[in-house]
């Protein structure tokens, strides 16, 4: 057997296993916290409120509410906006 590969488990040998459940526990929380990042939606439209209306249109097909985080026009108008649940202000 390779000398490197006798030193690797060695050392695997002597963590212990509260090392181990404590880099499950961080990988587990980290992927939990990364499934929680806000959607994002995008449209492209010949004028800013046909655009807006389209993630609107998004929008309300997912039950939820939007912010528009930018828009920009390059022969049409581009523009990206992040979901976020429907408030009580805004169902009313």
């Amino acid at each position: 057997m390779p000398l490197y590969i006798k030193l690797i488990l060695s050392i695997v040998r002597r963590i212990s296993m509260n090392i181990i459940y404590s880099l499950i526990v961080v990988v587990t929380l980290s992927l939990i916290s990364f499934s929680s990042v806000a959607k994002t939606i995008t449209a492209v439209g010949s004028t800013i409120d046909s655009t807006e209306k389209e993630i609107s249109l998004q929008a309300a097909k997912q039950g939820k509410s939007y912010k528009i985080l930018g828009a920009f026009f390059k022969n049409r108008v581009y523009m990206i906006a992040k979901l976020t649940p429907v408030s009580k202000n805004d169902a009313s």
